[in-house]
């Protein structure tokens, strides 16, 4: 069986963009860039994971491994933005194509990347199926 990591990707970053109201890009900026002083969002899709499946070769299950880059210009901005998607995630993983349960979240702490910009790095793990 072949799992379709970019259905599940996709569907994930439009419940992101939907349920928080803010522009995520997939691996990159999102496009249109955000305002100046918007809060923005980066997933990133990481190697890795696990498929699991029988004897017979055939796979039913996987984890796959996200980081959400969440980019805030104070560091109020960027705590409540991260809470906005956690939140997010809980009440909407029924939704993401391929979804099995709520995604587990290693949360990243919030650091100052320069002058203007702060940013916090979580990653994902969710258990999908085909």
């Amino acid at each position: 069986m072949t799992f379709k990591i970019d259905d599940t990707t996709e569907s994930l970053l439009t419940q992101l963009i939907a349920l928080t109201g803010h522009k995520f890009g997939d691996g990159e900026m999102p496009d249109p860039e955000p305002a100046a002083n918007e809060p923005y969002g980066i997933l990133y899709s990481i190697p890795g994971g696990m498929s699991y499946g029988s004897m017979a070769g055939e796979l039913e299950n996987a984890t796959v491994i996200y980081q959400i880059k969440i980019v805030g210009h104070t560091n109020s901005q960027c705590r409540k933005f991260q809470q906005k998607i956690h939140a997010s995630l809980e009440l909407s993983w029924f939704s993401i194509a391929g979804c099995m349960g709520p995604a587990r979240m290693a949360v990243g702490g919030i650091v100052k990347e320069d002058e203007r910009t702060f940013v916090a790095n979580d990653t994902l793990y969710m258990e999908i199926t085909q």
